[in-house]
């Protein structure tokens, strides 16, 4: 990826000046939220939240009874589904 001249001025009269894009400077984190049980269905949800980025993940599970012949084995079985792409959530999904 090739990086043209004003992007590199850009980035270096930042650095110069001791400053971010967002005005943050150089050594000032973004913030950092976690919240815990923000979906209703799933009570082992959370959000987390890194400046302007927020990920939501849920997990739910249930417990079921092994087979009579297996009875000392169990099974773990998980789904993983992801968005390809994002956009702002809608508050309402959100519990607050």
């Amino acid at each position: 990826m090739s990086v043209g001249a004003f992007e590199k001025k850009f980035v270096v009269s930042g650095i110069s000046d001791g400053i971010r894009m967002d005005g943050r400077s150089l050594r000032s984190p973004r913030s950092i939220t976690i919240r815990a049980n923000t979906v209703d269905l799933s009570p082992g949800s959370v959000t987390v939240s890194y400046g302007d980025c927020c990920v939501t993940a849920g997990m739910r599970m249930d417990l079921q009874k092994p087979a009579p012949e297996r009875a000392d084995e169990g099974i773990v079985d998980f789904y993983v589904s992801m968005t390809s792409v994002s956009d702002r959530v809608d508050p309402e999904l959100l519990r607050k």
